[in-house]
């Protein structure tokens, strides 16, 4: 597992359940899912009914935060130090988190009875994973399976300085996650209610649902757009122009990753997300990202290509995705850089991913550009370099 960017310390906390009325209330251990049910009944059902089952139990209700036109986050306090934060979309919660600041022990020790909850409430289903973790501050590592993140954890569990584990299926999303907040330790607990939210795709989608994702965030304001990343729990860095053109550029929650959108007259048109991550995971990322774009074409009719560049600086070009895909499996440990593009009238999709000599993190991205709202001088190619130009 190799050290990921410092620029990957931006996260934003998740949050931990915990009952409003009592103050000592910890979840027990015996009843197996309790937390996650808890959480769970605060999904599905309407804002106005989950903020009085809230404030019933002596919360105490701060408003709404990040509002857009499709996503809301309320914001509740209890005591100690605890904060629920409940996403609605369309009148309805799909998400519930819960966050409490405590000492370290305590927080390390909430923390692990999470982990072992979700982990049982996971068993036997079919999911997706991801763990990260952050050691001695600076130094990440990633994982692809819970044991393998569990073994890395409980030796390095003294000097961890932040974690989040991520289980997603077809209808619900569970992540956990602890966090050195300066002051005091933060363990956390979120759980998301697919079916409600507008953002996930539907089962039908579920074969290509990361290019569902970003297709959702583009045709839209781009106060909407920050507004859904906010809440999806990643962190906002700021804007630039270039142009006329104005980019946003924001930190994944998973600790690892970044999305940059471009949006022209107020209108997001062009979005890609890319982590920076371990060879290993990087390569299987792109993977994952050119199988699921190239589901979202079936049946559709599209112009496509795709190159691949060895370490002799050879490049070769694709004119079939099954042809590249094979390449691309028999050669990966060889491979420079390598990159796929399929384009249809209204749209456009694109996967790629570099590791140029070990110099920068490995990194696999995905990107998608609305073609109905992109302004018509726009070209990509000449536009990032104009990008990577202003950020040196």
């Amino acid at each position: 597992m190799k050290r990921l960017s410092l620029m990957l310390l931006a996260i934003l906390g998740l949050f931990l359940f915990n009952g409003c009325k009592d103050e000592d209330q910890q979840p027990n251990p015996a009843e197996s899912y309790e937390t996650i049910d808890k959480l769970k009944s605060l999904t599905g059902i309407s804002a106005e009914e989950a903020i009085n089952k809230l404030k019933n139990e002596g919360c105490a209700y701060l408003g709404i935060e990040n509002e857009g036109e499709v996503y809301k986050k309320h914001i509740f306090t209890a005591i100690p130090a605890s904060t629920y934060e409940l996403i609605e979309a369309n009148g309805i919660i799909y998400q519930c988190e819960y966050s409490e600041k405590i000492t370290r022990s305590s927080a390390l020790d909430t923390y692990d009875k999470f982990l072992k909850e979700t982990t049982k409430y996971m068993s036997g289903k079919t999911y997706e994973y991801e763990g990260r973790t952050e050691i001695n501050y600076f130094e990440f590592s990633s994982f692809t399976t819970h044991q393998e993140f569990s073994t890395y954890y409980e030796a390095n569990r003294n000097t961890l300085a932040s974690s989040i584990e991520i289980w997603e299926t077809t209808k619900e999303k569970i992540s956990v996650q602890f966090k050195d907040v300066g002051i005091a330790f933060r363990p956390c607990i979120s759980y998301t209610n697919k079916q409600y939210d507008p953002n996930s795709s539907s089962p039908a989608e579920e074969a290509y649902k990361s290019v569902v994702k970003l297709r959702n965030l583009t045709g839209i304001s781009s106060e909407e757009a920050i507004s859904r990343l906010r809440n999806f729990g990643n962190m906002y860095l700021g804007a630039t122009d270039i142009d006329h053109i104005k980019v946003y550029t924001f930190v994944s929650k998973t600790l690892d990753g970044s999305y940059e959108l471009f949006g022209f007259n107020n209108i997001i048109f062009y979005i890609y997300y890319y982590e920076d991550t371990d060879l290993n995971i990087a390569l299987t990322k792109f993977e994952k990202h050119s199988i699921e774009c190239n589901n979202y074409m079936v049946g559709k009719t599209y112009d496509y290509n795709a190159q691949i560049k060895d370490n002799n600086s050879e490049m070769f070009q694709f004119t079939s995705h099954t042809d590249f895909l094979t390449s691309f499996s028999l050669n990966k440990n060889d491979i420079i850089t390598c990159g796929e593009n399929w384009e249809l009238t209204n749209e456009e999709v694109a996967t790629a991913y570099d590791n140029y000599d070990n110099y920068y993190e490995p990194k696999a991205y995905l990107f998608y550009r609305n073609k109905q709202y992109t302004p018509a001088n726009f070209k990509s190619k000449e536009f990032m370099m104009k990008r990577t130009k202003q950020r040196n």
